[in-house]
């Protein structure tokens, strides 16, 4: 009887050390499946915000492409349009100045002509008259009065070059100080859309930089924030782990204990 207890115990030993072998085995499995589907999980997560990034870096890459692109072409454009001014400008100034001068040639031409149509019919005038007169005394009257006539239309001739010299110099001068301003005008207009032009530019640029600058900063923020949400679920569920299976642990053992302690009471 006494060996038959003994084989009895051991039989149950036995049965118990493999049943907790088993379930060491059991656990021991469902943790590498646990963390490998965590590790999984976490893989598919991960690759699915990298990707997510990626594509918001590349959308950005393209929008920063079609806006510089399209300022490059509007550059052009600008540039074309601001050379055909000029040439258009040099051109219709060409043209007003040899309108200008033709004008004056014109009205110099025919003043010309006045005065020596004028100084031709007042000699012959002179001379018809002149041809009725009798003697030497006649002569010379006719001689001294065609020398103060002579002397009198020079001087008008001179006065009248001197005076419509003048008027040409100061039509001129008028014609140079309207060209200056015009040309001033217009390059203080150009000067001023350049300025507006730089100024809208760097305001550009200024902000493109601050806002690379924000994105990077967030987007370190962002990696921190991943960084430690994923320590801190991983401690969770490494404390989570072995606080169940130190629970499963305290069950066996109680178990065992129950089972041995009412053998004995039956024995």
């Amino acid at each position: 009887v006494f060996s038959y207890r003994i084989a009895k115990v051991e039989e149950e030993s036995a049965v118990t050390v493999q049943r907790m072998l088993r379930k060491y085995l059991a656990r021991n499995s469902l943790c590498r499946y646990r963390t490998a589907a965590a590790l999984k999980i976490q893989t598919s997560f991960r690759r699915h915000a990298q990707a997510k990034h990626f594509q918001m870096l590349l959308d950005s890459t393209v929008i920063m492409q079609s806006f510089f692109r399209s300022a490059a072409v509007r550059e052009n454009i600008s540039f074309s349009h601001f050379a055909a001014t000029e040439i258009q400008r040099v051109l219709r100034g060409a043209l007003s100045r040899q309108a200008i001068l033709s004008y004056l040639f014109v009205q110099l031409r025919e003043d010309t002509a006045a005065l020596t149509l004028q100084r031709l019919f007042r000699g012959y005038a002179v001379r018809n008259g002149l041809s009725f007169v009798l003697s030497a005394a006649v002569i010379i009257q006719r001689f001294w009065r065609g020398r103060v006539l002579r002397s009198k239309f020079f001087a008008a001739v001179v006065v009248q070059k001197y005076l419509r010299k003048y008027e040409a110099q100061c039509c001129f001068q008028t014609v140079v100080a309207s060209t200056i301003m015009i040309q001033a005008e217009v390059r203080r207009m150009w000067a001023e859309k350049y300025y507006y032009r730089m100024i809208i530019a760097s305001i550009r640029v200024q902000a493109f930089f601050r806002g690379r600058l924000i994105r990077r900063k967030l987007f370190h923020c962002g990696v921190a924030a991943t960084e430690i949400q994923k320590i801190w679920r991983g401690s969770q569920a490494v404390r989570s782990f072995t606080a169940r299976c130190h629970l499963d642990e305290r069950k066996m053992a109680a178990i065992q204990i129950q089972k041995i302690w009412r053998g004995f009471s039956h024995h």
